[in-house]
């Protein structure tokens, strides 16, 4: 309701650094905004709507900002359950989320030329960017491939996906390299369209999950084949240059020489 919405509003304005509070100091405000993300997602949902829960992952970072490492870790992770388990009504609950981590990292980065200004713990940056990197992975993923399956037409994660490839490509530029990212699993059906959207971050990516998809059985689940040729659009971008897309081809073709083209995805990767 607009009364929800505009409470919401005051309440999390009152948490922005810099903002003048309403009363002596922004603690009660603070406690107010960790104990509402601690609330399961369908009593929150009740409570002040997907619209309300979008407008707390907006305030996300304001508020992991200022709280210690423990506590921070602990809010990020009801944070990612709410927005995971409302994703399915409102895709965009997980879009900021994403959006707000991105935010963190990247002002992390500037704040890190002068300590002075410095609003997040090293511990607790380095606890995000590793539950980012590969804590929520297998989730995230699963979520994706469910919708990827419903929907014929694209998969309604699309934004998401890209908000969180934005978090990786930001995490890949600090201390975390990508041996310990979730992009180092083994490819499966559940993590295969992320898996493909992640390939931009090295060739070696792009041939072990583009090999993993042409190695496919497309007589199978039509809801999966629906998937693969999905996940198909979004590996077939990442040959950048000419060389990875020869690398590529003959890759496909040894595939196909060995698997034969009738149940094979080869053809299909080969013209995206």
């Amino acid at each position: 309701t607009e009364l929800t919405n505009s409470s919401l509003k005051i309440l999390f304005s009152q948490i922005e650094s810099g903002r003048r509070r309403i009363g002596f100091d922004g603690r009660g405000f603070l406690d107010m905004s960790t104990r509402l993300t601690k609330l399961p997602a369908e009593d929150l949902s009740k409570l002040i709507g997907a619209a309300g829960a979008q407008q707390m992952m907006t305030a996300m970072p304001n508020l992991l900002f200022q709280l210690p490492t423990s506590a921070g870790e602990e809010v990020a992770k009801c944070l990612w359950g709410i927005s995971r388990d409302l994703s399915p009504k409102n895709q965009m609950v997980m879009t900021e989320f994403f959006v707000g981590m991105n935010t963190i990292f990247a002002s992390a980065g500037k704040e890190s030329n002068d300590k002075s200004k410095l609003s997040t713990s090293p511990a607790l940056l380095r606890a995000l960017q590793n539950f980012i990197a590969s804590g929520l992975f297998d989730e995230f993923c699963k979520v994706a491939a469910q919708s990827s399956k419903i929907d014929a037409s694209s998969s309604s994660y699309a934004t998401s996906i890209a908000a969180y490839l934005e978090c990786l490509d930001m995490i890949s530029a600090s201390t975390i390299t990508t041996d310990t990212m979730g992009i180092q699993s083994d490819v499966s059906y559940n993590n295969v369209l992320v898996m493909a959207s992640c390939a931009s971050f090295s060739s070696k990516q792009t041939r072990r999950v583009e090999t993993w998809i042409a190695r496919q059985n497309v007589r199978g689940d039509p809801s999966n084949l629906r998937m693969l040729l999905l996940s198909s659009l979004a590996v077939a971008p990442q040959a950048r240059n000419d060389i990875e897309m020869k690398e590529s081809i003959a890759n496909l073709f040894d595939i196909m020489l060995v698997a034969g083209t009738n149940n094979t995805l080869c053809i299909e990767l080969i013209a995206a």
